[in-house]
């Protein structure tokens, strides 16, 4: 599915499955937000504790690798993506999908006979309306003063995992509504052997 601004449909999903189907995903998350320190500490983004909450809800580090091994012993896998992208969107890319435009994604999935359930949020990108966007991150990272200095350091190591992606960082906003609805599904073991990978 697409992230939302602030990448908090991740967790939201995975609580809903729970409660609602009791049934565990395996969410594919940004590797730096596996790590007890924040890639951008000393704010509070992600929120503390959140590290620990995803990995006790089986949060593991997106990449090919670990989708694999998820579908091979068959987890249910909640993938973005668009990762780390799509949660620092820039001023004027509400609802912008960010995904590669050659993704393994589904060569996986078919190598494993996943079903895939295409989702799309609504919402989350105008949590915290409009009006109160202050600076993105193409904005804040250009700043010439010690907080575009802070964002820059922060954020130079900080690997991004789609094409064409510079940095993270994000838009510093306040909230209103938030949806997420799936409306299909595609069996990839109906997929001809042609088809496959």
């Amino acid at each position: 599915g697409n992230h939302q601004l602030f990448g908090l449909d991740g967790v939201l999903l995975v609580e809903e499955f729970l409660k609602e189907r009791r049934l565990a995903l395996t969410p594919l998350v940004y590797p730096p937000l596996l790590d007890d320190e924040s890639p951008l500490a000393p704010l509070p983004y992600p929120l503390p504790g959140s590290a620990a909450m995803l990995r006790r809800f089986g949060g593991e580090p997106a990449g090919a690798k670990t989708l694999i091994g998820a579908l091979s012993r068959g987890a249910h896998a909640l993938v973005f993506p668009g990762g780390a992208r799509e949660v620092f969107k820039r001023r004027g890319e509400a609802y912008q999908l960010r995904w590669p435009n050659a993704s393994a994604l589904v060569r996986i999935a078919c190598r494993y006979n996943a079903t895939i359930v295409p989702f799309g949020g609504v919402g989350g990108d105008e949590f915290f309306g409009s009006e109160a966007y202050a600076l993105d991150t193409d904005e804040l990272l250009a700043l010439e003063n010690s907080v575009g200095e802070f964002f820059r350091n922060r954020t130079s190591n900080l690997v991004s995992l789609v094409d064409g992606d510079d940095q993270g960082g994000n838009k510093i906003m306040v909230p209103s509504r938030f949806s997420l609805c799936a409306a299909w599904t595609v069996i990839t073991a109906q997929a001809t052997t042609s088809s496959r990978p």
